[in-house]
């Protein structure tokens, strides 16, 4: 039906017992990040293996760690976070998965008042697939191009009052977009390649959608192929 099952924004959704009240994970790493900011327990986990049976991909960048540290001579605290990722197809994921979190370190350094600092991006299996390695190589021996200039809007206090129009991509520079890609998706019994024309939107198109997955308060994401679509919606 299209659906991920519970996995990924479900798992963000499901609201837990706390001595502070009934809070879902993105609320309890905001309540803590607000209130307790040098707390070592502020973190994210949506690899829940009660669910497994039911998600129809197991999540890839599975948890996040979040850690306040305060320079001297600042009055702002500054937020870094941990990425742990199980499993990374470098070629159709890396970027997407490096874009995707640095914003969201972003929005929630913004809306609890502190400076941004480091994403440390951790990936036990970042491979390669036979069938990418000549497009690897021709992206290799590319120009390369200045970042674009990335901003939020300044005025959004409220993580969840964020949209696609409080973000900015400035000097954005692509190369020749490359096309039919062949991407794994897993079934139950098997591995298909498929031609992704949605991955094929996305790398020539990638910035106007990383921000997607940012905007909802509870993530619902659906797979079409490999390439997640992220929806507007809050799960109760």
């Amino acid at each position: 039906n299209g659906s991920i099952g519970k996995a990924y924004g479900y798992q963000l959704g499901v609201k837990h017992q706390y001595k502070e009240g009934m809070m879902d994970q993105v609320d309890r790493v905001i309540y803590d990040l607000k209130n307790n900011p040098f707390s070592r327990r502020i973190m994210t986990n949506i690899y829940v293996h009660q669910d497994l049976h039911e998600m129809n991909l197991y999540p890839c960048a599975y948890s996040m760690t979040f850690n306040v540290t305060q320079k001297k001579g600042e009055d702002k605290l500054t937020l870094n976070a941990v990425l742990n990722q199980r499993s990374q197809d470098v070629l159709a994921a890396n970027n997407w998965n490096v874009v995707q979190y640095s914003v969201l370190v972003h929005m929630l350094a913004q809306v609890c008042d502190m400076n941004v600092g480091e994403l440390v991006h951790v990936i036990a299996d970042a491979h390669i697939y036979d069938r990418h390695i000549p497009i690897i190589e021709e992206l290799i021996k590319r120009p390369q191009y200045d970042a674009p200039k990335f901003t939020l809007n300044p005025d959004v206090k409220d993580f969840y009052e964020f949209t696609r129009h409080d973000v900015s991509v400035e000097n954005y520079v692509t190369g020749e977009q490359i096309t039919d890609i062949p991407i794994a998706i897993l079934s139950p019994s098997s591995i298909i390649w498929y031609s992704s024309i949605a991955l094929r939107t996305k790398l020539n198109t990638c910035c106007n959608f990383i921000y997607q997955f940012l905007f909802t308060k509870i993530l619902c994401l659906k797979v079409i192929l490999y390439f997640f679509s992220y929806c507007n919606n809050r799960f109760s």
